[in-house]
């Protein structure tokens, strides 16, 4: 998470110098044309979107990164579950159904924990910002609610 922020931040940086050269250029549009600046500042423009197209590539890639170990760990549980539910069936110690309501079970809790992942990072953000929340409320009033002087 803290890779794709950083991507994320960069991406956000070269969209806002990529929008700044668009804005400069055309509030001058006329000088630009006047002395032949077009290509110069096309070029410009383009290597600030070249640089968002990098970092939003770094950010597919560890997403799709990150979906693939989150895909690889729920099939080696399902592996690992049947693997281990063929033994003790063998033994007789577990029916069919037990095998069928334990799947159906790591299936939910598979889900669950799948949904839960991407508000982590909310939470952490939250977290953070939490410390200005209660550094405001840690300070000391300049008003005393109890005097009958006032301030």
């Amino acid at each position: 998470r803290k890779f794709i922020g950083k991507f994320t931040e960069r991406k956000q940086e070269s969209l806002a110098n990529a929008s700044s050269v668009a804005d400069e250029v055309l509030s001058a549009i006329k000088t630009v044309k006047a002395f032949g600046g077009e290509e110069k500042e096309i070029k410009r423009y383009c290597s600030h979107l070249k640089q968002a197209k990098k970092e939003s590539y770094k950010i597919l890639i560890l997403g799709a990164l990150t979906f693939s170990v989150l895909a690889s760990m729920i099939l080696q549980y399902f592996a690992l579950g049947f693997w281990y539910a063929s033994i003790l069936f063998v033994d007789c110690s577990i029916t069919a159904g037990d095998i069928l309501l334990v799947v159906l079970e790591v299936m939910l809790g598979t889900f669950t924990l799948a949904e839960l992942v991407p508000d982590l990072k909310q939470l952490s953000e939250a977290k953070g910002h939490s410390e200005l929340v209660y550094e405001v409320i840690d300070q000391e009033s300049e008003i005393n609610p109890d005097s009958d002087d006032g301030i």
